[in-house]
């Protein structure tokens, strides 16, 4: 999550991460999930709003 706070999208958190892109978009799914969001922008903005990662 701290890759899509700082504006890092999935491809590129994958490459830093060593993953594939379908085990990024299967994480963030899950995430989603947890979070009860629908979007990136709402895991930004939960995240930031309840400092859930801290840089």
């Amino acid at each position: 999550m701290a890759c899509w706070v700082k504006g890092i999208r999935c491809k590129m958190t994958g490459d830093q991460c060593s993953i594939t892109y379908e085990m990024v978009c299967s994480h963030m799914k899950n995430i989603y999930d947890k979070l009860h969001v629908a979007n990136m922008n709402e895991v930004v903005g939960k995240v930031i709003n309840q400092l859930i990662v801290i840089s």
